[in-house]
C-alpha cells in the first residue's frame, strides 16, 4: 500500500511540475529569492533524480517530460529575441546533468531497452531534449555533445557520435525510427568500451 501511495505521489508530483511547464507558469520560479530558488532546486533535483534513475521506464518518461517544457521556457530561444538564459545557470545545468547523466549516460549504459514500449517511449522523450538544447544552445553544445560526451567520455568512434547526433537533430518522417535504431548501436558500443559503468535497469 505505501509503495503504491509513493508512486502515485511521484505520478502526480511529475505532472504537476509538467502542467505549470505547459501552462507557461514556471516563470514563477525565475525569482533568486531564497524561497524560491530552494523551491526551484529541489524540483529540478527530484526530476533530474528521477529521470536518470528511477527504477520504472514510465517515470522517468514524466520526468524528462516536464524537464522538456521547463528548457523551453528557460532556454534562449533566438526566435522570440530571447539571446540569454531566463534563470542563470540553468544551461550549464541542462548540459551537464539533464543532458549528459539523463539523456545519454543513463540511455546509452543500457538502462532502457528500445525494444520495449515503455523504455522506448523514455528514450524519445530523452532524444526530444537533446535535440531541443542542440537547437537552442548551439555549435558549442553540439560539439561539446559530440566529442566530450559520446565520444571522451563513452567511447564512441567519431563518426558514430556524428551519426548520434545527426539522428537527435533530424526532423525526417522516420526520425524517431532512425534515433532508436541509432540509439540501440551506441548502447552495444558503450557497453563494449565501459564495461564496468554502472547500469540502473529499468521495469514499465
Amino acid at each position: 500500500e505505501e509503495s503504491r501511495e509513493a508512486r502515485e505521489l511521484e505520478a502526480t508530483f511529475a505532472a504537476h511540475l509538467h502542467a505549470l511547464g505547459a501552462s507557461g507558469l514556471w516563470v514563477c520560479f525565475e525569482n533568486e529569492s531564497v524561497s524560491c530558488s530552494s523551491t526551484r532546486d529541489t524540483a529540478l533535483a527530484t526530476l533530474s533524480f528521477w529521470a536518470a534513475a528511477h527504477p520504472s521506464a514510465v517515470s522517468r518518461k514524466a520526468a524528462l517530460q516536464a524537464l522538456f517544457k521547463i528548457a523551453q521556457a528557460w532556454f534562449p530561444d533566438a526566435a522570440k529575441g530571447m539571446s540569454s538564459e531566463r534563470v542563470a545557470g540553468f544551461c550549464q545545468f541542462a548540459s551537464d546533468v539533464i543532458v549528459n547523466e539523463c539523456c545519454v549516460g543513463a540511455v546509452l549504459r543500457g538502462d532502457l531497452d528500445v525494444r520495449d514500449a515503455a523504455g522506448a517511449a523514455a528514450v524519445g522523450e530523452a532524444v526530444a531534449f537533446q535535440r531541443l538544447a542542440l537547437e537552442r544552445l548551439g555549435p558549442n553544445f553540439a560539439a561539446q555533445l559530440r566529442d566530450g560526451v559520446l565520444t571522451a567520455s563513452l567511447g564512441l568512434d567519431p563518426s558514430l557520435a556524428a551519426e548520434y547526433v545527426a539522428a537527435v537533430t533530424s526532423t525526417a518522417q522516420t526520425a524517431h525510427r532512425d534515433a532508436r535504431a541509432v540509439v540501440a548501436r551506441c548502447q552495444k558500443v558503450v557497453q563494449g568500451a565501459r564495461p564496468g559503468m554502472r547500469r540502473r535497469p529499468c521495469k514499465r
